[in-house]
């Protein structure tokens, strides 16, 4: 990539591998809709981040085919409809909750990070949610949460090295609301993000203006308005 700061293995291979999914959906009556897999991802000769030293002692990174890798895991997604469960003949609205969850043990299986985990691949990754209709009016409330990762094939732990490239990434969960009320061909929307104001980030990058640490937002609100001509 241009601009990145890390060094680049002039002899990369092509990577290459395969991917197996298996799964179900449906629905219970009119209370419950779902969808339930499982994958297993093969993955020759990922290309990705590592930390090396050179003749100096000092450490650099480097972009090259790491290793082999496997991607195994579960994912669902559940919704219930409380109203038509508790409430079926009553005309409050239309609440449901809902659940997206994904379980995934992502390693690398040959080479010397073998057993490691590959990068930024979180073992869990989930959402938790409630959404409220009536007539024009919607809002959606989702807490979500993502547990700890890694930036680079070593698994270098955040605080044992110099280079912001390496490390790990900590687990962190956000809290969003979203509202919408329709008139006519108009729609007003309007929400809150990070909610309870979080810190964390999601990315380590080797790239300009880097390198460093890519920051999430913080709490914000947004408004507006949506026509159909």
């Amino acid at each position: 990539p241009f601009g990145t700061t890390s060094r680049i293995d002039p002899n990369m291979k092509d990577a290459d591998g395969y991917q197996v999914d298996l799964g179900y959906r449906g629905t219970v009556k009119n209370l419950i809709n779902f969808d339930v897999s499982g994958f297993y991802l093969v993955y020759n000769n990922r290309i990705g981040v590592i930390q090396k030293t050179d003749q100096n002692g000092g450490t650099y990174t480097l972009r090259t085919n790491v290793a082999n890798s496997v991607n195994k895991g579960i994912e669902e997604y559940i919704e219930l409809n409380i109203t038509n469960w508790l409430f079926p003949s009553t005309h409050i609205g239309n609440i449901s909750v809902f659940n997206s969850l994904a379980l995934v043990d992502a390693r690398y299986t040959s080479g010397e990070y073998k057993g490691k985990k590959v990068e930024y691949a979180p073992d869990v990754i989930n959402r938790i949610g409630m959404s409220y209709g009536l007539k024009r009016f919607s809002g959606t409330f989702t807490f979500s949460q993502q547990s700890k990762s890694y930036g680079d094939a070593s698994n270098v732990e955040r605080g044992r090295n110099d280079d912001p490239v390496v490390g790990a990434i900590p687990a962190y969960h956000v809290m969003d609301i979203s509202l919408k009320y329709k008139f006519n061909r108009f729609a007003l929307k309007a929400g809150i993000t990070n909610m309870a104001d979080q810190h964390y980030f999601t990315f380590r990058t080797d790239e300009y203006p880097g390198p460093g640490i890519i920051p999430a937002d913080g709490r914000s609100f947004y408004m507006g308005i949506s026509a159909k001509l």
